[in-house]
């Protein structure tokens, strides 16, 4: 009896999520805990394993296809064998996978080492399979336009345009030239004649700026992240409040822990994460979370950070961040701020986090209001750190400073709470040598 491979549960708020890949292709054999493909979901991009083993029957979910959880994407069994014509009766993803990737005409990358090619600048609308093969075939994304959904570039819009590009007469210096520079061959090749080096170098390359009028389809990240904050603005009752924290002897403490390559073994944010978690520890209502007709309280201290993505924001957690010392704090931030980035974080490292801190100080914000996350109670906005003149002692002195703006959801956290909250985050930073003390 064959094998159903439906879409797993990637997450508890995840409902669906689109295939980025096929490892497996249809005939291959395969065994258990073999990686089958690679999936996206708003956050992440993760592998589905297989429960079973055999020969993989059929794909039924194509590349860049939505699928539901739990819906069907593909079978396993004997080969022969047949599959129950129901389970592809009652799918709406019975739709045929992209082809495979095809090889170029040798002529075309002759000489040419594409490992060392890089992707033209300028993002671009397209499937990841899309730009891997791109860059094998030497096809500039900006010379394309999208046949997939919402005018996304597919596999297949690349391998047209290779096509036709590989009967142009080129060398291939001047056609790797061309995909750097973002050059479309189709459109010099209307001069006649062969194509040089020169003729790419005087060439216009093709613009990545979106024309006015035109619409930009959202990606699954920023539909998410829309939802969420309009969420937050129309149910969560915010208060906000700022406080400016003397970061003098932080920054001085940061510089004298360097390691022996000369870097500095942590962040600023590792310790505003830290003085967070142990603040949330002594304020219980700011790690509240109001459920209709009740208030959860949490029993772990789980603190979140924001990571910009070009498609959005997503917010990485560290668990139990209060028993965790600076060294742990500040390697794991590391470690999720670069999976974030390669959306290759799992749903236990994006879930569950009891407040967010949000930092722009590195684009020198001197302050702003950030806005909560629904499932918590509370975010802190970060800024930068700036010397400014200040009074200490009845004396002027230059010191560093930076202001920290909490924003609370005032049906958990009451006003002087906040406050106080806030206070010892101040003390905690202010203090620093005491948040490597536990």
């Amino acid at each position: 009896m064959p094998t159903r491979v439906d879409m797993p549960k990637l997450g508890q708020t995840v409902e669906e999520a689109s295939i980025v890949r096929w490892i497996k292709q249809e005939g291959d054999q395969v065994k258990t805990a073999d990686i089958l493909c690679e999936v996206q979901t708003d956050k992440a991009t993760l592998e589905v394993e297989s429960w079973s083993s055999g020969t993989l029957l059929k794909i039924v979910a194509a590349v860049d296809k939505v699928i539901p959880v739990g819906g069907l994407i593909a079978v396993i069994g004997e080969p022969g064998e047949q599959i129950p014509p129901q389970w592809l009766g009652d799918t709406a993803f019975a739709v045929v996978a992209e082809s495979a990737p095809v090889e170029a005409a040798p002529e075309t990358v002759a000489a040419v080492d594409v490992q060392t090619v890089s992707a033209p600048a300028g993002r671009m609308f397209a499937s990841p399979r899309a730009k891997a093969t791109a860059v094998r075939q030497l096809v500039p994304l900006t010379a394309l336009r999208g046949t997939g959904p919402n005018g996304r570039i597919i596999e297949r819009d690349v391998l047209a345009h290779a096509e036709k590009a590989s009967a142009i007469k080129t060398t291939p210096l001047a056609r790797k030239l061309a995909f750097e520079r973002g050059v479309d061959l189709l459109t010099l090749a209307a001069d006649g004649g062969k194509i040089d080096k020169a003729a790419v170098l005087a060439a216009k390359p093709a613009s990545t700026d979106v024309p006015l009028g035109e619409d930009v389809p959202l990606s699954k990240m920023r539909q998410v992240v829309a939802e969420r904050m309009s969420q937050s603005r129309r149910e969560i009752p915010c208060f906000h409040c700022g406080i400016d924290v003397d970061m003098t002897d932080a920054v001085a403490l940061r510089e004298s822990r360097r390691g022996p390559d000369g870097k500095a073994m942590f962040a600023y944010g590792d310790l505003i994460l830290k003085a967070a978690a142990l603040s949330l520890a002594k304020f219980g209502p700011v790690n509240s979370l109001f459920a209709g007709d009740h208030i959860h309280k949490r029993s772990e201290i789980n603190v979140g950070f924001a990571v910009s993505l070009e498609e959005g924001l997503i917010v990485p957690v560290i668990q139990n961040a209060d028993r965790k010392t600076i060294a742990d704090i500040a390697a794991e931030s590391v470690g999720l701020a670069a999976k974030a980035r390669s959306k290759q974080l799992g749903p236990d490292e994006y879930t569950g986090g009891c407040l967010t801190v949000s930092n722009l100080g590195g684009y020198g914000i001197e302050w702003f209001i950030p806005i909560v996350n629904p499932g918590e109670s509370a975010i802190l906005g970060v800024s930068a750190i700036a010397e400014k003149v200040v009074a200490v002692d009845g004396m002027i002195a230059i010191r560093k400073r930076m202001t920290l703006v909490g924003s609370f959801d005032h049906r958990v956290v009451d006003g002087a709470v906040g406050a106080a909250f806030l206070a010892e985050v101040k003390r905690l930073l202010e203090e620093c040598e005491s948040l490597f003390e536990s």
